[in-house]
């Protein structure tokens, strides 16, 4: 056979294609080697006896046999229960629906002996000085601190003399004079003790009232050596 000759252009493709087709294969393979292999199938799950699912069941009989340990327990308590004592006569009137009398508490002697014993005696024709002097003696009968009393025994008298502003207006308002004495008894002259003055209004009348009382409680405690002899 004659010989092929070969050109110097035959050559360098021929290199060129084989180096080509090299390449081409080991891009392949490296493409290859990079994809994840395929995931196997999940098997199902075969439900035994052993799995999480037992823990309701669980659950159930433990709550079906806590009655029962419950009334066992039960049992003992009511059968060591001391049996109850007798009622006596008021508890059986309240049982029954007839509720025994209130009793009315005592007073005590604490609170009376500490109270303040004090007499108003009033001067006056105008209006807003009656309320004054009425408001005064009802603040003084209404509380434990004060004893409003015309008994002859020690206590602290006020003199109480009002009269209106205007003789015209009577409404507008009046002026007030209280002195307060040390009043022993019959057969002694009151010692004085303090005074005020001052005029009020209709709306004035109350805030002058609780004044007047607790200025009497204050020359109550001033003088409390008076009042305990």
């Amino acid at each position: 056979m004659p010989r092929i000759a070969h050109s110097p252009f035959r050559l360098c493709l021929l290199a060129f294609l084989c180096v080509s087709t090299f390449l081409a294969l080991t891009f392949s393979a490296m493409v290859f080697a990079a994809e994840p292999a395929p995931r196997a199938a999940a098997k199902p799950e075969v439900a035994t006896g052993k799995s999480s699912d037992a823990k309701p069941a669980d659950a159930l009989k433990a709550m079906e046999s806590a009655p029962a340990a419950a009334q066992t327990t039960a049992a003992p308590s009511a059968a060591a229960a001391p049996p109850a004592a007798p009622q006596s006569a008021a508890g059986m009137s309240a049982a029954s629906g007839s509720m025994p009398p209130p009793v009315a508490a005592p007073v005590p002697a604490a609170m009376a002996s500490n109270a303040v014993r004090v007499a108003v005696e009033v001067e006056g024709t105008d209006t807003l000085g009656a309320r004054l002097s009425f408001q005064l003696k009802e603040t003084f009968n209404s509380t434990s601190l004060f004893s409003l009393t015309d008994a002859e025994t020690p206590k602290i008298l006020i003199l109480l003399t009002t009269e209106s502003e205007f003789a015209s207006r009577p409404a507008v308002g009046s002026a007030y004079c209280a002195v307060w004495v040390f009043y022993q008894g019959a057969n002694t002259f009151p010692l004085y003790l303090a005074r005020e003055t001052g005029t009020f209004s209709a709306e004035g009348v109350s805030d002058l009232t609780l004044k007047l009382a607790e200025r009497t409680r204050g020359i109550a405690a001033k003088y409390a050596y008076l009042l305990n002899k």
